[in-house]
């Protein structure tokens, strides 16, 4: 994404969260990671790239008052296909346990805070692939696959399934438009947003799904709607990635670089949207701040305590001499207090250029380190927040397994 003059382009995020570095034990090969928050800190499951199948299994916390990271017990096992969501004051886990597709587990495993412990699950009954949400109360799994010992078959009927924490218990709760697999799955309030997720063909190779669901509570059951049509246009020759978190206007949507179809494809100088659902939008609008001028690999996002967060990464590449990296940035509202214990920066007046960035502890600003190969994935996290960005609970995203060839 090229440079603009700083008084025409969108405000980057100015608020920098240093990420662990390599020395301080944050895996060399991370590309992302699942995010999520939890009695006022954030807790990080990052994905180790450079493992094929089960690379996630190491659990970061975040200290905003210390502004620091401190790495907590592992997980039991490394998982792939992991998905993460808060419930009943503990974080949970769900993913899959083993090396090939024919002898894969599933495990699911809560995370108590108090005493830096995680507790297995009864699983037996849960269905590959899908992806774990906390939706009002209930505990849902959403999308899925069977594997038929060749290649991997969606589901397509009973795909939203309820599962009851204490008697392990799962019963079908509603069908998604779709089949897909490990899909992004947000809540907010009684409803669900489901995006993105593997759709495999006949021949076992998998796409990405360009459904966008709104699936609505109603008694017992979940009944979905197609919003394909809100999303933002794609912009030719960027990956068909993004994240999604659940806001009290709506939904924010991070990371695609889009385009203005009635202006002849111009690419518009934005990475982040929001469907304003409580004003009647119809389609994700840019919310004019931007996460980084260079394109997002492997988005992932999540709204808590008046911030919307998104983990991500660059992908690190020389031209000319010049290194292209990433930036872990932030904005907080300037003209309403939120909930939090984030520094709010007091506005200017007027229209403002594009700040530089506010870096923590930590050097996180230029994210291409010493030693980083050529087109490496560089991790990040943005902050964001604003009026419309106010959190109104914990958003869930789900990936798929890393597969190298996707860029």
């Amino acid at each position: 994404v090229p440079e603009r003059p700083d008084d025409q382009s969108t405000p980057l995020f100015e608020k920098t969260i240093a990420l662990p570095t390599s020395d301080e034990g944050l895996p060399v090969g991370v590309s992302y990671g699942l995010l999520t928050g939890l009695g006022g800190s954030l807790y990080l499951l990052p994905n180790d790239f450079s493992i094929s199948h089960a690379g996630t299994y190491a659990l970061w916390r975040y200290d905003p008052d210390q502004d620091s990271w401190t790495q907590r017990a592992d997980l039991p096992e490394a998982l792939s296909s992991a998905s993460m969501t808060v419930f009943d004051g503990k974080l949970y886990v769900y993913g899959e346990a083993g090396e090939t597709d024919g002898a894969l587990a599933p495990r699911l495993v809560s995370y108590d805070p108090a005493t830096n412990a995680w507790t297995s699950h009864d699983a037996s009954r849960l269905p590959f692939h899908a992806t774990i949400v906390n939706c009002d109360g209930a505990m849902l799994l959403v999308g899925g696959a069977a594997y038929d010992g060749v290649k991997w078959v969606e589901l397509t009927e009973g795909n939203i399934a309820v599962y009851d924490t204490q008697t392990g218990a799962v019963t079908a709760a509603g069908s998604l438009a779709t089949g897909r697999s490990t899909p992004f799955v947000v809540a907010r309030g009684a409803e669900l947003f489901v995006a993105l997720g593997d759709v495999h063909d006949v021949t076992g190779s998998s796409t990405t799904s360009p459904v966008f669901e709104r699936i609505v509570r109603s008694g017992d059951s979940y009944v979905g709607n197609d919003l394909s049509a809100a999303l933002p246009a794609l912009a030719p020759g960027y990956d068909d990635s993004f994240g999604l978190a659940a806001v009290k206007a709506g939904v924010v949507l991070s990371g695609r670089i889009s385009v203005e179809e009635a202006d002849g494809g111009r690419e518009l100088d934005q990475d982040t949207y929001l469907l304003d659902l409580a004003n009647g939008d119809k389609s994700f609008q840019g919310i004019d701040k931007r996460a980084s001028r260079v394109p997002l690999y492997f988005p992932s996002s999540t709204a808590y305590d008046g911030w919307l967060l998104t983990p991500w990464a660059s992908r690190s590449t020389r031209s000319g001499g010049r290194v292209d990296t990433g930036h872990a940035d932030g904005r907080r509202c300037p003209t309403r207090d939120l909930p939090g214990t984030w520094t709010r920066p007091t506005p200017g007046p007027g229209p403002a250029a594009a700040p530089e960035p506010v870096v923590g502890k930590g050097d996180a600003t230029s994210l291409a380190r010493t030693g980083d190969p050529l087109g490496a994935f560089v991790p990040a996290i943005t902050l964001a927040a604003g009026v419309m960005l106010a959190s109104i609970g914990v958003a869930t995203a789900a990936r798929r397994k890393a597969k190298k060839n996707r860029l």
